[in-house]
């Protein structure tokens, strides 16, 4: 049986122990808040660190007998053989992700590595910038461990493929996992383990820790490029007479060089990974002295969107306008870079009287959002009276918001492709 300690037991670490322990690994977690580990064993089904995540709190009760926590990163490291190390990495100035986090972990762990009676593997999940790995960490371990890589323990990095409300199945069903490598052993022993848990075939891309660290930011740059070059699409089918958007893109789906996912109109894109993705790869094309046209018009073709979106509701002093959705997806009440919030700002800042629904709305963090924006997790409360109805696509509810409104509001439905619907629904 495989034992594993996971260093960091938050948004993404957490279920990330009950994912491999539900399969039967026998996981050690730590965090540096004890409350975190203490969820290893015992959690409120209804608390929303728990409960808005898929299936996170029946994989922590099937996986309990294989779950325990560590009072110390030392301690973690007696309980396995690999190490998985998944804490912060925010978003320093230039774009680039800071190393704070990871470098006090790796400090800690390269003190305990010595007082191990075997190799021990670490493998960093989280997203690093390109040359983190070789240029800053490796250097790290080796001098307050006073080993060499490749004797006494081995690094290698492995970001996640996943998305928040749904990191089970993103590490447990991925479509590919990375093995990016420092030592060749060390890239054995990981295949070896994700061979052993990951479903059969599952592609395994080994390469080095440098490759590794290009291919995950340009993974989703990928994603944003395609986002946006959508919603520019869209944008164009809109100014043109008998032109349809989903009928445009869907046709160049069909192309197998494209493919279909991510390619429709819709909302501009944000949450916690591709904004700062998409900064992180023209940050490091800037430190290369290479252009940074493509992240760099992503970017501002997103921005410009939510402006166009916002001057669509026909904003100013005293026009009611709702804006319905208000997390980075349907469901989550995560809302970093959340491209409604920053649309409903916008608004706001015409003099409109902007109103929100959504109903995970009082468990959402709202610090950016304009002070005067009024807030209502009753969809039929949020629309009453509103001249204008902006429907993000962003919120899950049983409900058809337009039948909620008068026959005379202007509904703008952006999961439609920007469709703005008048008349009785």
């Amino acid at each position: 049986m495989h034992e594993i300690s996971i260093i960091g037991l938050g948004k993404v670490g957490l279920p990330m122990a009950a994912g491999f322990g539900a399969a039967g690994v026998k996981v050690t977690g730590f965090d540096s808040d004890p409350g975190r580990g203490e969820l290893l064993q015992t959690h409120d089904p209804e608390d929303r660190t728990i409960c808005l995540e898929a299936g996170l709190s029946a994989a922590l009760v099937k996986a309990r007998p294989n779950l325990q926590a560590a009072d110390n990163i030392g301690e973690a490291l007696e309980a396995s053989d690999i190490s998985f190390v998944i804490v912060p990495t925010p978003s320093e100035a230039d774009g680039s992700f800071s190393l704070d986090y990871v470098a006090d972990a790796f400090a800690e762990i390269g003190q305990a590595l010595p007082h191990l009676n075997r190799p021990h593997l670490i493998v960093l999940v989280s997203t690093v910038s390109p040359g983190s790995v070789s240029g800053t960490l490796i250097g790290i371990l080796e001098k307050h461990s006073g080993l060499k890589l490749g004797k006494g323990f081995h690094l290698a990095y492995s970001p996640a493929l996943i998305a928040l409300g749904d990191v089970i199945c993103g590490f447990m069903q991925p479509d590919f996992a990375f093995v990016g490598e420092t030592h060749s052993e060390g890239g054995d022993q990981l295949a070896a383990f994700y061979r052993d848990i990951l479903p059969e075939n599952t592609p395994l891309h080994r390469m080095s820790a440098q490759s590794v660290e290009i291919a995950k930011i340009a993974l989703n740059n990928f994603l944003t490029m395609k986002i946006s070059f959508s919603n520019l699409i869209g944008q164009l089918c809109n100014e043109t007479i008998g032109a349809d958007a989903h009928q445009v893109l869907g046709a160049l789906g069909d192309d197998h060089r494209i493919g279909s996912a991510y390619l429709k109109p819709g909302m501009p894109f944000g949450g916690p990974c591709l904004p700062r993705d998409n900064a992180a790869l023209a940050s490091s094309l800037q430190k290369a002295g290479l252009a940074s046209d493509l992240p760099d018009a992503a970017f501002r073709i997103n921005q410009e969107l939510m402006r166009q979106l916002a001057n669509l509701t026909d904003p100013g002093p005293g026009k009611r306008i709702a804006v319905i959705g208000l997390g980075y997806k349907a469901g989550s009440n995560l809302t970093d870079e959340s491209a409604a919030i920053i649309i409903c700002n916008h608004i706001a800042q015409t003099g409109a009287e902007v109103r929100v629904g959504d109903p995970q709305i009082n468990n959402m963090d709202l610090t950016n959002l304009d002070a005067d924006v009024q807030l209502f997790a009753d969809l039929e409360e949020a629309v009453r009276g509103c001249d204008t109805v902006l429907i993000t696509g962003y919120v899950q509810t049983d409900i058809d918001v337009r039948s909620l409104c008068l026959p005379d509001t202007c509904v703008i439905d952006i999961g439609d492709g920007f469709a703005i619907k008048r008349g009785n629904f």
